[in-house]
């Protein structure tokens, strides 16, 4: 036996979905066209198997009926993560017991450090500009081979992290998003401040931003709109660039010089306003440490101010957070909208303090105990 072929006319896979599901279990196939398809000819609606590589490695009539049971059972149903995980097993079972080359043992037959850092640089490659890549831009994001990425993507649309559409494009599944969403440090903030946020938005009808930082970049972990607020661009969860936004120059003021020096090393001109001049740049984020607060007047995008100020912890006053207000204009505002922040800050920094504290003793009773 030198030969397998799959036959998809009758199934709901096309071929590119098919190869997806087999590379998730560790089997690689070459897409092959059958004769008398209804289907248009670039979509193709058969598999072929590299058997003779097989039989060279001493596959007999068992072993390839074991590799046809496979894939049988990996294309004749949705696969959940304990399905791939079982079939993946057989074939790495297989390939234990028939190397490539006899008497050479293969380094590994489940993922290893450098395979899950593969994946995650498949992963990393989405953000607020890529939420939708094709294989040959994630390959190239991430730095790998399309052969490798394509199978490894296979492995993670099959694991539910990501989505592949019918384009043959890749987007972030619900279920990874839902994963991020326990991130515990951010949702301990975010419930912390969530009350003083709400007051905030009351007191100034300004659109209202939580923020930390991420590297060199803002996390916006909370938002509130209200109809007439001024319309942004991100959304929670997103990232924002530090040196064009109220709550990242807080934020940037405040960080290690390392973290300042990268920032500053690469501003992009977002408007015909935003602040790009290295030394203009420092000189605010000097006046944000004297005067504790931040601005910005059309930088981010036009017809949009913003004002900001920081939350500090309570222990060592190191700003952890900050929290701002974006408008149409500070020109009449500045000051009420600055003083609804700084009551806002404080309410929640007094709130982080209190919930330190509960901890504390909460700790201190366990171990008395």
């Amino acid at each position: 036996m030198h030969l397998i072929l799959v036959d998809l006319r009758h199934s709901d896979l096309d071929g590119q979905q098919a190869e997806d599901r087999l590379h998730s279990v560790g089997i690689t196939v070459n897409r092959n066209a059958v004769p008398f398809d209804p289907r248009p000819p670039m979509v193709s609606s058969g598999l072929r198997i590299g058997t003779p590589a097989l039989a060279a490695r001493g596959f007999g009539p068992e072993e390839f009926a074991a590799v046809g049971d496979i894939i049988a059972a990996t294309l004749s149903k949705e696969l959940l993560p304990h399905d791939v995980a079982e079939l993946a097993g057989r074939a790495a079972t297989l390939a234990e017991r028939f190397p490539p080359l006899p008497g050479i043992e293969l380094t590994t037959v489940m993922p290893g450090p450098a395979v899950t850092a593969r994946a995650l640089a498949l992963l990393f490659a989405f953000d607020d500009d890529h939420r939708c890549l094709s294989l040959t831009e994630l390959a190239q994001r991430a730095g790998l081979p399309v052969p490798t990425a394509h199978r490894l993507l296979g492995q993670l649309v099959a694991g539910g992290a990501l989505v592949r559409r019918r384009t043959g494009d890749y987007v972030i599944a619900r279920r990874l998003w839902r994963v991020g969403q326990l991130a515990p440090v951010e949702s301990g903030l975010r419930e912390v401040a969530a009350p003083f946020l709400s007051d905030l938005h009351a007191a100034t009808r300004a659109t209202v931003q939580l923020g930390v930082r991420d590297g060199t970049e803002v996390l916006c972990l909370e938002r509130m709109v209200g109809h007439r607020s001024v319309p942004l661009l991100n959304t929670v969860g997103t990232g924002l660039p530090m040196y064009s936004t109220g709550i990242g120059k807080v934020l940037l003021a405040y960080a290690p010089d390392e973290v300042v020096a990268a920032v500053l090393a690469k501003p992009v001109r977002l408007t015909p306003r935003t602040i790009v001049a290295t030394d203009r740049l420092r000189e605010q984020l000097a006046a944000v440490r004297r005067n504790r607060y931040a601005t910005t007047a059309d930088e981010m995008s036009l017809g949009a101010s913003s004002v900001a100020v920081p939350i500090r912890s309570a222990g060592n006053h190191r700003v952890v957070a900050a929290v701002g207000a974006v408008v149409r204009s500070l020109e009449h505002d500045e000051v009420r909208v600055l003083a609804s922040l700084r009551v806002a800050a404080l309410g929640i920094e007094r709130s982080l303090a209190a919930a330190s504290r509960v901890i504390i003793r909460l700790s201190e009773s366990l171990v008395s105990s």
